[in-house]
Parts: C-alpha cells; sequence; structure tokens
C-alpha cells in the first residue's frame, strides 16, 4: 500500500463533515463566534483549515496560492465581517478537496519519503508534514464541534448520527 493512501483518506473523512457542517447552517450561524463573542466562528475554522490544505498542496508540489491566508492563516478570528460568505467557503472547499484528492494520489511514496518542510513539530519527512496537517485539521473539526455546541447547535457527531438515520 502506498504511504498517500491513509492521508488521502483522513482529507477525504474530513471533507464530508465539513460539507454536512456548512450545508446545515445559515449564513449567521457560520460567522457567528463562540465563547460569548472572543472565540472562533464556523467559517474562521473552515477558512483556516483551507488555508492549511494550501499549504499541504505546496509541500507535494503543487503550488496553490491560498485565497485566505491574510484571513486565517495566522490571524485570529474577528467579528466575520470581511469573511468569505458560506456558499463561497463551500465551493472553495469542493474545488481544494478534489485538487488535493487528485495530488495526494499522486504523490509516489519516495516523494513521502524525501526531506520535507517543518512546521515545528518535529517534521522531517514530506510524509511527517501531511501527517501534521491531518493532525492539524483533526484538531480543528474537534473545535469546530466544540464552536457548534457553544451556540446551541447540534455538533459533528450529532450530524453524522442524524443523517445516518435520515
Amino acid at each position: 500500500m502506498s504511504l498517500a493512501v491513509p492521508v488521502a483518506a483522513s482529507f477525504r473523512f474530513t471533507d464530508g463533515m465539513v460539507r454536512l457542517v456548512l450545508g446545515a447552517l445559515d449564513p449567521q450561524q457560520a460567522v457567528e463566534r463562540s465563547r460569548d463573542g472572543a472565540g472562533p466562528s464556523v467559517s474562521w475554522l473552515v477558512g483556516h483549515m483551507l488555508h492549511y490544505r494550501c499549504l499541504a498542496l505546496k509541500t507535494l508540489g503543487k503550488e496553490k496560492a491560498s485565497p485566505y491566508g491574510d484571513l486565517f492563516g495566522e490571524t485570529g478570528a474577528t467579528d466575520g465581517a470581511g469573511y468569505p460568505s458560506r456558499a463561497e467557503l463551500i465551493e472553495q472547499w469542493n474545488g481544494l478537496a478534489e485538487e488535493l484528492e487528485s495530488v495526494v494520489a499522486a504523490a509516489s511514496d519516495e516523494q513521502l519519503e524525501a526531506q520535507g518542510p517543518a512546521f515545528g513539530h518535529g517534521e522531517q519527512k514530506v510524509l511527517d508534514t501531511m501527517t501534521f496537517f491531518t493532525w492539524h485539521e483533526a484538531y480543528h473539526m474537534g473545535a469546530l464541534s466544540t464552536v457548534l455546541k457553544d451556540l446551541g447547535l447540534p455538533g459533528i457527531a450529532d450530524r453524522v448520527m442524524a443523517a445516518r438515520t435520515a
């Protein structure tokens, strides 16, 4: 089995959950901040993950300028003014999901074993960096579920279970 298979599976798993969440929110819910207005919104979390997906593509040799680097790269959450719409986030997510799936599927084991960029977590190989990116998404998916619950909405696990029984 190629080393890329579990990396692709992890990104694909996140894709379905992000689509489930974004598809169920109205535009105001998407930008509503958690923790009484001091925490991130769903839009900030999704935009941040999109930014990091562009970095993942770059790590695999596909130059992809992040459409949201200024808003969601190293900048904390704001009131949502100037954030892309929920519809735009869905469109960007779907496009990047397809592109990432294709690039990861084409990655060779040699490419993944090569020296890669480090993000400060002990990464040495490209595979280490890709593992960080999938962990980073999992971390933010947990935060996303917490934000939803903080806003009085069903969390991700609740949504997945509801979709399974529908």
